[in-house]
Order: structure tokens, then C-alpha cells, then sequence
């Protein structure tokens, strides 16, 4: 049977071997034809009726009659693919239970009472693939439903994952500027000890620069008055024993001073070395406090 032309968006929708029904016109049947005829300009679709005796021509198409035997030969079912299997299974079962609806509609009479023993049994096996239908479509539904429930059950770990190694990041990372902390308050604990002793060296060689100038000045005083005394007492007797005592008088005294010298050579140079230690522990303390600058300014990016 031939029914009207169809308009290409709704045969778009179509495929050969596809069960259909038309409701102005009352037929139920299987898609065996679309497209264009020779009987008439226009899309057509040529169904094949599950009640013979009721279509409006002899089947040609094309300007050739065929036999519902030959009709299944000549036309194959189109294949289509779907982005998602899945869903276009679930949007074809849906179409399929549309359509046995439509056929139950049809066959059904309008009494209580069937009118043939076939209509009757065409019912019941459209009626139970009906139900199978409908069971394989909350079956496709069920799956649909338990494989998006594994994506988000799966994505859900993910994220409880990546929270949970961002935790162990921050975790370390407080752990290093802890750690840093405590070598710095012990550097600084170094430097201000070291700075102590530095104090008290400064303070002992200014005692010692102190004594060692009033030591200084005693012996000019007393080579002052050796020279007077010497000069006397060449003057009144000038006698050579007299000049060898002042000069082991004056010998003595030079060695005194050498060794007042020679003490305040050695405690400058402990206290100059004593300087240049505390440069090194500042020097390590200031590359200490950047480290823990960089540290801080990280945590600070992680949170």
C-alpha cells in the first residue's frame, strides 16, 4: 500500500523494515519502501500491511509489481550509527513501543468481543512483545542509570584522591617550615652567644689597650727617670758599674713592653677572628630566613 508523499525531515526519521502506522488511514504494517515513484512526483512510502485487502494499489513501485514474498527480497534494512549505542537502543525501543501502541489501538474493535480468531491472537503476541519491549527498555534504562552511577562513583574518588595528596602536600610542607623555624631560632640562638663573647673580647682588649698604654707610659716615665738618675749619677761619679745597672735597669723594662706588645697582638687577633665568625653565622642566618620566605610564600599558594 502507497500511502501520502512524505516531507524528507519526517523521512529522515524512517528506515525500511521499520514497523509504522498511520493513524488518519487507519493501516498498520512494515516499511518496505521510500522514496520517489513513477505513479506520482513526491516522496512515498510504501507499506506492507499486516491485513491484506485493504491497500489502494497492486504494490508496484518504481512501475513494477511485486508479491509480498518478492517485496521482502527487494528492499534490506538501512543501517545507521549512533554516537551512543546505548541511547539510540533505548530511543528505538521507545519509537517500537509507540508504534505496537498505535497497531493495539487499530486492531482493537470498538465492542467487547473480538472480530476474528487472528485479530485476536495478533493482539495478544503484539501485547507480549509489547511487554518485552518495555522490559528491555527498563533494562537499558537500569544500565544506563548503574554505568552513569560507576562515572560518578568513580569521579567522586578521583576527587577525595587529589584532596587528600593536596593534604599530604600542605602536611610536608608546614613540616619543612617548622623544621626551618627551629634551625633558625638556633642560629639566632648561635649568633647571640657568639655576639656575647664577641662583647666581653672587645671589653677585655680595651682593658688590655688601656693597660697596655698606662703600662707605656710608666716605663717613659720610669726610662725618663732612669735617664735623670743616670745622668746624675754619671755626674757625680761616673763610674762604670753604675751604668751597667741602669742599662740592665733599661733592658728590663724594653722586654716588659715587648711582652705587654706581643699579649695585645694575640688578643687582637682572637677578637678579629672572633668578627669574622659572627659574619659567617649572619651570612647563614640571612640565607636561613630567605628559605623560610620561599617556604611560607608556597604554603600560602597551596591553601
Amino acid at each position: 500500500r502507497m500511502t501520502k508523499p512524505i516531507s524528507s525531515p519526517v523521512q529522515q526519521d524512517l528506515y525500511i523494515g521499520q514497523r509504522v502506522a498511520v493513524d488518519s488511514m487507519g493501516i498498520v504494517g512494515t516499511l518496505k519502501f521510500l522514496g520517489e515513484a513513477e505513479f506520482k512526483e513526491g516522496y512515498w512510502a510504501g507499506i506492507q500491511l499486516d491485513i491484506l485487502g485493504s491497500g489502494k494499489n497492486d504494490g508496484s513501485v518504481k512501475g513494477t509489481s511485486e508479491s509480498q514474498e518478492q517485496l521482502d527480497h527487494l528492499f534490506g534494512e538501512s543501517i545507521r550509527q549512533a554516537p551512543n549505542e546505548a541511547v539510540m537502543k533505548l530511543h528505538q525501543l521507545q519509537l517500537r513501543v509507540e508504534v505496537l501502541e498505535a497497531e493495539n489501538r487499530l486492531l482493537k474493535p470498538d465492542g467487547s468481543q473480538p472480530k476474528t480468531d487472528r485479530l485476536e491472537t495478533k493482539i495478544m503476541e503484539l501485547e507480549t512483545e509489547q511487554m518485552n519491549l518495555m522490559t528491555e527498555r527498563d533494562k537499558t534504562e537500569t544500565h544506563l542509570v548503574q554505568e552513569y552511577q560507576e562515572r560518578v562513583r568513580g569521579l567522586n574518588e578521583t576527587i577525595d584522591e587529589l584532596k587528600r595528596a593536596g593534604l599530604e602536600s600542605i602536611e610536608l610542607y608546614e613540616s619543612s617550615v617548622e623544621m626551618n623555624r627551629v634551625d633558625r631560632e638556633a642560629l639566632n640562638a648561635s649568633l647571640a652567644d657568639e655576639r656575647r663573647k664577641v662583647a666581653l673580647l672587645e671589653a677585655e682588649r680595651a682593658e688590655l689597650h688601656n693597660a697596655g698604654r698606662e703600662a707605656i707610659q710608666t716605663y717613659e716615665a720610669t726610662i725618663a727617670e732612669i735617664k735623670k738618675e743616670r745622668e746624675s749619677l754619671i755626674q757625680e761619679q761616673n763610674a762604670k758599674p753604675l751604668k751597667e745597672k741602669e742599662e740592665e735597669k733599661e733592658n728590663e723594662h724594653k722586654r716588659q713592653i715587648a711582652s705587654l706588645n706581643r699579649d695585645i697582638s694575640e688578643l687582637e687577633s682572637l677578637i678579629e677572628s672572633k668578627v669574622f665568625k659572627e659574619a659567617d653565622l649572619e651570612e647563614a642566618l640571612d640565607k636561613e630566613r630567605k628559605t623560610i620566605k620561599k617556604l611560607q610564600m608556597e604554603l600560602q599558594d597551596l591553601k
